[in-house]
Protein backbone atom coordinates (compact mmCIF):
# COMPACT_ATOMS: atom_id res chain seq x y z
CA UNK A 1 0.00 0.00 0.00
CA UNK A 2 1.71 2.91 -1.12
CA UNK A 3 1.59 6.44 0.87
CA UNK A 4 1.75 9.89 -0.92
CA UNK A 5 1.91 13.01 1.60
CA UNK A 6 0.80 16.35 1.05
CA UNK A 7 2.16 19.39 2.02
CA UNK A 8 1.94 22.64 2.10
CA UNK A 9 5.14 24.74 3.54
CA UNK A 10 6.01 28.01 3.79
CA UNK A 11 9.12 29.81 2.56
CA UNK A 12 11.06 29.00 5.55
CA UNK A 13 10.43 25.18 4.39
CA UNK A 14 8.20 24.60 7.42
CA UNK A 15 5.04 22.28 7.34
CA UNK A 16 2.04 24.80 7.16
CA UNK A 17 -0.77 21.53 6.67
CA UNK A 18 -0.90 18.50 5.15
CA UNK A 19 -2.75 15.22 3.65
CA UNK A 20 -1.13 12.16 3.53
CA UNK A 21 -3.34 9.60 1.14
CA UNK A 22 -2.74 5.93 0.63
CA UNK A 23 -3.44 3.74 -2.49
CA UNK A 24 -5.89 0.71 -1.57
CA UNK A 25 -5.80 -1.53 -4.64
CA UNK A 26 -9.02 -3.68 -5.55
CA UNK A 27 -11.24 -4.75 -8.07
CA UNK A 28 -13.44 -5.94 -5.51
CA UNK A 29 -14.01 -2.32 -3.53
CA UNK A 30 -12.53 -0.11 -6.48
CA UNK A 31 -9.07 1.01 -6.46
CA UNK A 32 -9.07 4.84 -4.88
CA UNK A 33 -6.86 6.72 -2.04
CA UNK A 34 -7.86 7.41 0.81
CA UNK A 35 -6.68 9.08 3.82
CA UNK A 36 -5.56 6.78 5.92
CA UNK A 37 -6.83 3.33 5.43
CA UNK A 38 -7.99 1.49 8.47
CA UNK A 39 -7.47 4.65 10.59
CA UNK A 40 -10.48 5.74 13.54
CA UNK A 41 -9.50 9.82 13.46
CA UNK A 42 -7.44 10.23 10.13
CA UNK A 43 -8.08 14.49 10.14
CA UNK A 44 -6.70 16.52 7.11
CA UNK A 45 -3.82 18.53 8.78
CA UNK A 46 -5.41 22.13 7.82
CA UNK A 47 -6.31 25.42 9.85
CA UNK A 48 -8.30 26.60 6.57
CA UNK A 49 -10.43 26.34 3.76
CA UNK A 50 -7.83 27.73 1.31
CA UNK A 51 -5.51 25.08 2.75
CA UNK A 52 -8.15 22.16 2.09
CA UNK A 53 -8.85 24.17 -1.28
CA UNK A 54 -4.95 23.78 -2.03
CA UNK A 55 -4.22 20.13 -0.82
CA UNK A 56 -6.88 18.54 -2.72
CA UNK A 57 -6.69 20.33 -6.01
CA UNK A 58 -3.14 18.28 -5.54
CA UNK A 59 -5.13 15.14 -4.65
CA UNK A 60 -7.12 15.43 -7.75
CA UNK A 61 -3.89 16.42 -9.61
CA UNK A 62 -2.32 13.25 -8.40
CA UNK A 63 -5.62 11.14 -9.00
CA UNK A 64 -5.28 11.83 -12.76
CA UNK A 65 -1.93 11.20 -12.75
CA UNK A 66 -2.05 7.45 -10.92
CA UNK A 67 -5.25 6.83 -13.32
CA UNK A 68 -7.02 5.99 -9.67
CA UNK A 69 -10.92 7.31 -10.43
CA UNK A 70 -11.79 7.66 -6.81
CA UNK A 71 -10.64 9.68 -3.30
CA UNK A 72 -11.85 9.07 0.08
CA UNK A 73 -10.94 11.68 2.78
CA UNK A 74 -11.66 10.88 6.61
CA UNK A 75 -12.40 13.65 8.93
CA UNK A 76 -13.13 15.09 12.91
CA UNK A 77 -12.05 18.67 13.13
CA UNK A 78 -11.58 19.56 9.50
CA UNK A 79 -14.70 18.99 8.21
CA UNK A 80 -15.69 22.63 9.43
CA UNK A 81 -13.12 23.72 6.59
CA UNK A 82 -14.36 21.16 4.07
CA UNK A 83 -16.81 23.41 1.67
CA UNK A 84 -16.25 21.21 -1.88
CA UNK A 85 -19.14 20.63 -4.20
CA UNK A 86 -17.71 17.90 -6.05
CA UNK A 87 -17.67 15.69 -2.84
CA UNK A 88 -20.40 13.52 -1.23
CA UNK A 89 -20.05 13.24 2.33
CA UNK A 90 -21.35 10.36 5.28
CA UNK A 91 -21.84 11.00 8.65
CA UNK A 92 -23.04 7.59 9.77
CA UNK A 93 -20.11 6.60 12.08
CA UNK A 94 -19.44 8.45 15.10
CA UNK A 95 -17.18 8.78 18.09
CA UNK A 96 -17.65 9.05 22.29
CA UNK A 97 -15.19 11.08 24.26
CA UNK A 98 -14.79 12.41 27.62
CA UNK A 99 -12.41 15.25 28.74
CA UNK A 100 -10.27 14.38 31.53
CA UNK A 101 -10.47 17.17 33.15
CA UNK A 102 -10.17 16.25 36.92
CA UNK A 103 -8.80 13.79 38.90
CA UNK A 104 -10.46 9.63 37.70
CA UNK A 105 -12.37 9.68 41.06
CA UNK A 106 -13.66 13.11 40.07
CA UNK A 107 -14.57 11.46 36.58
CA UNK A 108 -16.17 8.68 38.46
CA UNK A 109 -19.07 10.88 39.77
CA UNK A 110 -19.80 11.40 35.96
CA UNK A 111 -20.63 7.87 35.57
CA UNK A 112 -23.76 5.99 35.23
CA UNK A 113 -24.23 4.68 38.51
CA UNK A 114 -25.70 0.96 38.31
CA UNK A 115 -24.27 0.64 35.00
CA UNK A 116 -20.91 1.50 35.43
CA UNK A 117 -19.93 3.22 38.93
CA UNK A 118 -21.23 0.00 41.08
CA UNK A 119 -19.57 -2.46 38.66
CA UNK A 120 -16.23 -0.62 39.24
CA UNK A 121 -16.14 -0.20 43.07
CA UNK A 122 -16.68 -3.95 42.75
CA UNK A 123 -13.64 -4.67 40.94
CA UNK A 124 -11.92 -5.05 44.47
CA UNK A 125 -13.61 -8.27 44.79
CA UNK A 126 -13.02 -10.06 41.48
CA UNK A 127 -9.41 -10.56 41.77
CA UNK A 128 -8.27 -9.44 38.40
CA UNK A 129 -5.32 -8.04 37.82
CA UNK A 130 -3.30 -5.58 35.29
CA UNK A 131 -0.78 -6.36 33.00
CA UNK A 132 0.84 -3.80 30.59
CA UNK A 133 1.67 -5.88 27.43
CA UNK A 134 5.44 -5.35 26.63
CA UNK A 135 6.37 -8.20 24.49
CA UNK A 136 4.95 -10.03 20.99
CA UNK A 137 4.07 -12.70 23.55
CA UNK A 138 1.35 -10.58 25.33
CA UNK A 139 0.35 -9.54 21.78
CA UNK A 140 -0.13 -12.87 20.25
CA UNK A 141 -2.19 -13.65 23.17
CA UNK A 142 -4.17 -10.57 22.85
CA UNK A 143 -4.86 -11.15 19.16
CA UNK A 144 -5.81 -15.17 19.86
CA UNK A 145 -8.90 -13.06 22.38
CA UNK A 146 -9.29 -10.54 19.58
CA UNK A 147 -9.96 -12.99 16.86
CA UNK A 148 -12.02 -14.99 19.15
CA UNK A 149 -14.23 -12.01 19.59
CA UNK A 150 -14.40 -10.51 16.29
CA UNK A 151 -15.66 -14.00 15.27
CA UNK A 152 -18.62 -14.10 18.07
CA UNK A 153 -19.78 -10.73 16.57
CA UNK A 154 -19.27 -11.68 13.10
CA UNK A 155 -16.77 -9.89 11.77
CA UNK A 156 -13.71 -10.37 10.02
CA UNK A 157 -10.21 -10.15 11.92
CA UNK A 158 -7.22 -8.05 10.67
CA UNK A 159 -4.91 -10.32 9.77
CA UNK A 160 -1.54 -10.74 12.41
CA UNK A 161 0.79 -8.89 10.75
CA UNK A 162 -1.59 -5.98 10.71
CA UNK A 163 -1.18 -5.69 14.58
CA UNK A 164 2.56 -6.52 14.80
CA UNK A 165 3.21 -3.52 12.25
CA UNK A 166 1.20 -1.06 14.70
CA UNK A 167 3.44 -2.61 17.16
CA UNK A 168 6.86 -2.19 15.81
CA UNK A 169 6.27 1.45 14.61
CA UNK A 170 4.13 2.85 17.58
CA UNK A 171 5.41 0.78 20.99
CA UNK A 172 8.78 1.85 20.90
CA UNK A 173 7.84 4.98 20.97
CA UNK A 174 5.08 5.67 23.32
CA UNK A 175 2.43 6.37 21.27
CA UNK A 176 0.42 2.28 21.99
CA UNK A 177 -0.48 0.71 24.90
CA UNK A 178 -1.33 -2.89 25.33
CA UNK A 179 -3.66 -3.06 28.65
CA UNK A 180 -4.39 -6.60 29.84
CA UNK A 181 -6.97 -8.29 32.59
CA UNK A 182 -6.43 -11.24 33.79
CA UNK A 183 -7.34 -14.03 36.29
CA UNK A 184 -5.01 -16.43 37.74
CA UNK A 185 -2.66 -15.74 35.23
CA UNK A 186 -5.77 -16.35 32.73
CA UNK A 187 -6.26 -13.18 30.23
CA UNK A 188 -10.51 -12.44 30.06
CA UNK A 189 -9.46 -9.06 28.43
CA UNK A 190 -7.28 -6.81 26.45
CA UNK A 191 -7.44 -3.29 24.75
CA UNK A 192 -4.94 -1.66 22.51
CA UNK A 193 -4.99 1.71 23.09
CA UNK A 194 -3.44 4.62 20.77
CA UNK A 195 -1.75 7.56 23.00
CA UNK A 196 -0.97 11.06 20.62
CA UNK A 197 -2.14 14.68 20.92
CA UNK A 198 -3.09 14.69 24.59
CA UNK A 199 -5.79 11.71 23.23
CA UNK A 200 -6.15 8.11 25.01
CA UNK A 201 -7.80 5.89 22.19
CA UNK A 202 -9.58 3.00 22.50
CA UNK A 203 -8.47 0.79 18.90
CA UNK A 204 -9.31 -2.96 19.61
CA UNK A 205 -10.58 -5.01 22.03
CA UNK A 206 -10.88 -8.21 23.14
CA UNK A 207 -12.70 -10.18 26.25
CA UNK A 208 -13.64 -13.57 27.16
CA UNK A 209 -17.70 -14.09 27.19
CA UNK A 210 -17.82 -16.62 30.01
CA UNK A 211 -16.18 -14.30 32.56
CA UNK A 212 -18.57 -11.29 31.58
CA UNK A 213 -20.42 -11.32 35.15
CA UNK A 214 -15.87 -9.78 36.43
CA UNK A 215 -16.68 -6.85 33.88
CA UNK A 216 -13.39 -6.90 32.90
CA UNK A 217 -13.85 -4.70 30.46
CA UNK A 218 -15.14 -1.85 32.88
CA UNK A 219 -11.96 -2.53 34.63
CA UNK A 220 -9.23 -2.10 31.75
CA UNK A 221 -11.47 1.03 30.80
CA UNK A 222 -11.11 2.15 34.23
CA UNK A 223 -7.39 1.23 34.53
CA UNK A 224 -7.10 3.14 31.20
CA UNK A 225 -8.85 6.28 32.36
CA UNK A 226 -6.13 6.54 35.55
CA UNK A 227 -2.68 6.01 33.69
CA UNK A 228 -4.30 8.34 30.51
CA UNK A 229 -4.75 11.03 33.83
CA UNK A 230 -1.37 10.46 35.75
CA UNK A 231 0.49 10.91 31.88
CA UNK A 232 -1.21 14.21 31.37
CA UNK A 233 -3.80 13.14 28.55
CA UNK A 234 -6.39 15.57 27.98
CA UNK A 235 -9.64 13.41 25.95
CA UNK A 236 -10.17 9.81 26.39
CA UNK A 237 -11.83 8.49 23.46
CA UNK A 238 -13.97 4.92 22.83
CA UNK A 239 -13.31 4.96 19.29
CA UNK A 240 -15.82 4.68 16.34
CA UNK A 241 -19.13 2.89 16.52
CA UNK A 242 -22.08 1.98 14.35
CA UNK A 243 -25.15 4.00 15.39
CA UNK A 244 -26.53 0.10 14.55
CA UNK A 245 -24.60 -1.24 17.44
CA UNK A 246 -27.43 -0.01 19.47
CA UNK A 247 -25.81 -1.85 22.77
CA UNK A 248 -22.71 -0.69 22.34
CA UNK A 249 -23.97 3.16 21.49
CA UNK A 250 -25.24 2.89 24.93
CA UNK A 251 -22.96 1.57 27.14
CA UNK A 252 -20.70 4.09 25.47
CA UNK A 253 -22.72 6.56 26.88
CA UNK A 254 -23.15 5.57 30.05
CA UNK A 255 -19.35 6.30 30.80
CA UNK A 256 -20.45 10.29 30.42
CA UNK A 257 -19.06 10.59 26.94
CA UNK A 258 -19.97 12.90 24.05
CA UNK A 259 -20.81 11.86 20.64
CA UNK A 260 -19.56 13.57 17.75
CA UNK A 261 -19.55 13.04 14.18
CA UNK A 262 -16.73 10.94 11.72
CA UNK A 263 -17.52 12.91 8.62
CA UNK A 264 -15.65 10.72 5.55
CA UNK A 265 -16.01 12.39 2.33
CA UNK A 266 -16.10 11.18 -1.13
CA UNK A 267 -14.69 12.57 -4.75
CA UNK A 268 -16.64 11.71 -7.02
CA UNK A 269 -20.42 11.95 -5.30
CA UNK A 270 -21.45 9.39 -7.15
CA UNK A 271 -19.08 6.61 -6.01
CA UNK A 272 -20.16 7.79 -2.23
CA UNK A 273 -20.40 4.57 0.42
CA UNK A 274 -23.82 5.00 2.36
CA UNK A 275 -22.67 3.12 5.11
CA UNK A 276 -26.21 3.35 6.87
CA UNK A 277 -27.79 1.16 3.55
CA UNK A 278 -24.66 -0.94 3.34
CA UNK A 279 -24.87 -2.42 7.08
CA UNK A 280 -28.23 -3.17 6.62
CA UNK A 281 -27.65 -5.12 3.06
CA UNK A 282 -28.40 -8.75 2.84
CA UNK A 283 -24.72 -9.42 1.84
CA UNK A 284 -23.82 -7.72 4.68
CA UNK A 285 -25.79 -10.21 7.03
CA UNK A 286 -24.68 -12.63 4.98
CA UNK A 287 -21.00 -11.92 5.58
CA UNK A 288 -21.17 -11.82 9.19
CA UNK A 289 -23.25 -15.22 9.58
CA UNK A 290 -20.37 -16.47 7.69
CA UNK A 291 -17.31 -14.59 9.84
CA UNK A 292 -19.19 -16.64 12.82
CA UNK A 293 -19.81 -20.32 11.89
CA UNK A 294 -17.09 -20.60 8.71
CA UNK A 295 -14.22 -23.54 9.84
CA UNK A 296 -10.98 -21.82 10.58
CA UNK A 297 -9.45 -23.17 7.50
CA UNK A 298 -12.03 -21.30 5.58
CA UNK A 299 -12.29 -18.54 7.78
CA UNK A 300 -8.35 -17.51 7.83
CA UNK A 301 -8.03 -17.20 4.45
CA UNK A 302 -11.32 -15.09 3.92
CA UNK A 303 -10.12 -12.81 6.69
CA UNK A 304 -7.09 -12.14 4.16
CA UNK A 305 -9.43 -11.45 1.48
CA UNK A 306 -11.50 -9.12 2.95
CA UNK A 307 -8.57 -6.31 4.38
CA UNK A 308 -6.98 -6.40 1.03
CA UNK A 309 -9.83 -5.33 -0.44
CA UNK A 310 -10.78 -2.93 2.84
CA UNK A 311 -9.63 0.73 3.84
Amino acid sequence: MKGHYLALVDGENRIKAGLPVFVVNSWLTGTRLVSVPFATLSDPLISSKEEFEILFSEVLRLSDHLKIPRTHIKTLHASKFIEEPRMAIDRFYVSHYFSLNGTPHKLLERFHLTAVRQPIQKLRTTGLKFQTGLDEEDLKAFYLLYDKTRRRLGLPTQPYRFFTALWDTFMPVGRLSLCLAKLEGRLLAGHIYFKFNGRYSMEFEGWDRDFRHLTPNHFLIWEAIKIACLEGYKVFDFGRTSPNEHGLMKFKERWGTKVIELPEYFHPGEKAIDYNKKERSTSYEIIRQFCRYAPEAIRNPFNEFCYRHLG
